[in-house]
């Protein structure tokens, strides 16, 4: 665990683009040196931005973390952005065709703050099940949730049980990260992943997200 107290937008940015770009771009260059004939399908990366009220003061450390992500992976992933809160919503899903201006354009106003009912009731369960259910066998995926880990309803809980089971077992090798946990949210994902979800699942506070982000991309 990395015990640092607080870490600049900047730097939580950095950390986290550099990480998926250093592992994901290590295990491409490997896949190529297999064979010169062989073509390894591209990666996958989800990102599902928690856009509730209780993340309203992690708004901006969100975007620069997205932002980052797209820069130093958009040559190397094929990256789909998403909002949840109590439904999620995929904001763009050819992510690695944008520009960061126009990734902004089209991200930032689906994540601002908004007087809605529906922004304070948060349901993870939901957005993995929507990736879970777009996913074809092929590479695996690395699915980050930038959240604080909040399950707002009961009923969600065995929806992420299940989403987890399924997102892990439908493309081996996948992996669950989310960056901006709650310490006091972590428990109760442990308490609720199976045992196969869990060793395949990273949790991280804001702190802690770049140690994170490179197991979570390590093969």
């Amino acid at each position: 665990m990395i015990n640092t107290p607080s870490i600049t937008t900047t730097t939580i940015g950095i950390a986290i683009g550099s990480a998926l770009a250093a592992n994901f771009l290590s295990g491409c260059g490997n896949a190529g040196h297999a064979s010169s004939t062989r073509t390894s399908p591209r990666p996958t990366v989800h990102v599902l931005i928690d856009r509730s009220h209780s993340t309203d003061a992690a708004r901006g450390r969100q975007l620069a973390a997205a932002k980052k992500i797209h820069l130093d992976m958009a040559k190397a992933a094929d990256i789909h952005f998403w909002a949840f809160d109590s439904k999620p919503i995929e904001v763009i899903a050819a992510g690695s065709t944008l520009t960061t201006k126009q990734l902004v354009i089209a991200l930032g106003p689906e994540i601002a703050l908004k007087s809605s009912d529906i922004r304070t009731i948060t349901r993870p369960g939901a957005a993995i099940k929507a990736v879970g259910d777009k996913a074809s066998s092929g590479a695996p995926m690395s699915v980050i949730l930038i959240s604080d880990g909040d399950i707002d309803d009961a009923a969600d809980r065995p929806v992420l049980k299940a989403a987890a089971d399924n997102l892990i077992g439908k493309v081996p090798g996948s992996k669950l990260t989310i960056i901006g946990i709650d310490p006091g949210n972590r428990k109760t994902w442990e308490d609720i992943l199976t045992p196969a979800a869990e060793q395949a699942t990273t949790l991280a506070t804001w702190a802690e997200a770049s140690n994170a982000l490179k197991l979570a991309t390590k093969s």
